[in-house]
């Protein structure tokens, strides 16, 4: 087994809470248990040098969705780097894009397919490179914001198109932001394509970001492209002619 981590359990249901706790310490790890994003805030705040925040979507007054941006905004400011996952009985796929959109490293949905699966889950976030995953959402996200429309440059950043999700429209405005297109995807820091499974049969490096032109993309979809890291989506409908 790996190094023992430390992991904060955000989870208000006392019975989950106590399961979960059990198995992952079983797993060798160090679990702090706290029932509240507030909970979990002040142990971040108080320096709490956590590998991993595991949290409810769904919690009294803040959400786990509003935990995890703190977390990505303290990292923002210079705090330490540490992963992320959702775990929620009420799954949408609209959560999910909030997740996706706010850095989340794994989603978990309940009821796990069973305790052992879930602990392999957590388990492939804290042995990510996660200095490494970092990288790439900013430049998935600068590439989706200008496909939307956004006047968002994109000098310096190499693009490779995937699966065919090449068009007139798309390739125009990348160009026009400053883009470079490149043929190959080894060479390129962002991958775009229409297919969820094609994108992430590609080899890249971990830092290298993932936008997915959406056409309908499952809730099961986006789960993969949060596994995946480094990833944005963005509506084929926005992709107009380049300005």
């Amino acid at each position: 087994m790996t190094s023992p981590k430390n992991i904060l359990l955000v989870e208000d249901e006392p019975t989950l809470q106590r399961i979960l706790g059990s198995v992952l310490g079983d797993a060798g790890h160090l679990v702090t248990a706290v029932g509240s994003a507030e909970q979990a805030l002040e142990r971040l705040d108080d320096g709490g040098d956590f590998d991993l925040v595991l949290t409810d979507k769904n919690l009294p007054r803040q959400s786990g969705l509003d935990l995890l941006a703190q977390v990505r905004a303290n990292e923002r400011r210079g705090k330490r780097l540490m992963g992320v996952m959702m775990v929620t009985g009420y799954p949408s796929r609209d959560s999910a894009l909030q997740a996706l959109a706010d850095g989340a490293d794994g989603y978990l949905v309940k009821p796990f397919r069973s305790l052992s699966h879930a602990v392999e889950l957590i388990q492939r976030v804290l042995d990510a490179n996660l200095a490494d995953r970092r990288q790439g959402p900013p430049m998935a996200r600068k590439v989706a914001r200008a496909l939307s429309g956004l006047p968002e440059p994109l000098a310096g950043i190499d693009v490779a198109v995937v699966d065919g999700a090449a068009d007139p429209d798309l390739v125009g405005t990348l160009s026009a932001a400053g883009a470079r297109i490149v043929d190959d995807a080894r060479q390129a820091q962002v991958l775009i394509g229409t297919d969820v499974a094609a994108l992430l049969a590609v080899p890249r490096a971990p830092r290298t970001g993932l936008v997915l032109v959406d056409a309908g993309a499952s809730f099961q979809d986006v789960l993969r492209l949060i596994d995946a890291g480094g990833a944005a989506i963005v509506d084929r409908g926005l992709i107009g002619p380049p300005r």
